[in-house]
């Protein structure tokens, strides 16, 4: 079974490997998960894939990428994105390798930060594919459009 890309990626920003569940979460393709808490391993898990989905197009111009969160959600997801990117640049500066590497890796992430929204109806109003999209805080059992209800990985399912 081929590594996914989400998983070196996590390994090479973060400084550590995925746990279980973040693993089998990079290799389903899913948008997020189907769960309401306010977990920080999947969190960490969404928040990185939105991070990935923003290099798609071009690591000198990513797209905007819409996090879709419950409004109960939205104070706490900011907060934690700051602390993912906190923690990030951290990681960056233990890295090995010349200065000058790390300092266009940190400008890289930051503009890749920059690119995502988070919110919720807004961007749920949105047409399918308006904007590269991941999601957290909901479950299948919510009134979601039918591409994000199916964009949500079942623990379990996998």
């Amino acid at each position: 079974m081929a590594v996914p890309q989400s998983t070196k990626l996590h390994a090479t920003l973060l400084g550590k490997p995925p746990t279980k569940i973040q693993y089998l979460f990079y290799d389903s393709g899913k948008l997020g998960f189907s769960d309401k808490s306010l977990d920080e391993e999947r969190f960490e898990a969404v928040a990185l894939l939105t991070i990935r989905k923003t290099m798609r197009t071009s690591m000198k111009r990513p797209e905007r990428v819409g996090m879709v969160v419950p409004s109960s959600h939205e104070k706490w997801v900011v907060s934690h994105f700051n602390e993912f990117h906190r923690r990030m640049h951290e990681n960056f500066k233990k890295m090995k390798g010349l200065r000058e590497s790390r300092f266009q890796l940190t400008l890289m992430m930051a503009e890749c930060f920059k690119r995502v929204l988070v919110g919720g109806k807004g961007l749920l109003q949105m047409p399918e594919g308006a904007v590269a999209t991941t999601s957290f805080g909901w479950v299948t059992e919510d009134p979601l459009p039918e591409w994000l209800r199916q964009g949500l990985f079942v623990v379990g399912e996998a």
